[in-house]
């Protein structure tokens, strides 16, 4: 099978998911109004509440080497590399992990999948369709809406998304 990258469609989605910030935030310091306009403060380098985040939603645990730090602040066209580069374990995973032909829009909703939640390794998603159940996957998408036991519906948007996605020819 030839190992996908994943394209333009993923991507978009992905993007369409995690916010672009160009300075270094808290994810668990709400927004707040600033310049009239409600968006994430820069982090002041007090201690986290959350996990520090830059670009498209990148970390320190993420692929890409650019470490946070108070101050940092990067460009659209750095987020867009740094978001490649930590898009890189995913792809690998999708590449290694499925034993069946995948179309480019499942490859790339498999990725948006494992980038958000890194549980395609060990989900029945990925049981069923290594056993080719195709038609079972957007079921099991459905399945990961909940963080900490509770529904949210960014997540629920973003797996209807990724299920359209999937199914797209």
């Amino acid at each position: 099978m030839a190992k996908l990258k994943i394209g333009p469609g993923g991507l978009d989605l992905i993007k369409s998911f995690e916010e672009l910030i160009l300075f270094v935030y808290d994810d668990l310091v709400p927004k707040k109004k600033i310049n009239g306009k409600l968006q994430n403060p820069e982090w002041d380098g007090s201690k986290p509440k959350g996990t520090l985040t830059i670009g498209y939603g990148h970390t320190n645990a993420a692929a890409d080497p650019t470490k946070i730090k108070q101050g940092l602040r990067i460009t659209e066209q750095q987020a867009d590399t740094i978001l490649d580069n930590d898009l890189d374990p995913c792809e690998v995973d999708v590449n290694r992990l499925v034993k069946v032909e995948l179309t480019q829009n499942q490859f790339d909703a498999l990725c948006s999948f494992q980038f958000n939640t890194g549980l395609l390794k060990t989900s029945t998603l990925l049981k069923k369709l290594n056993a080719s159940n195709e038609a079972a996957v957007p079921t099991e998408l459905m399945r990961f809406t909940k963080s900490k036991g509770k529904e949210l519906a960014g997540l629920v948007r973003r797996r209807k998304a990724e299920v359209a996605l999937w199914n797209r020819p």
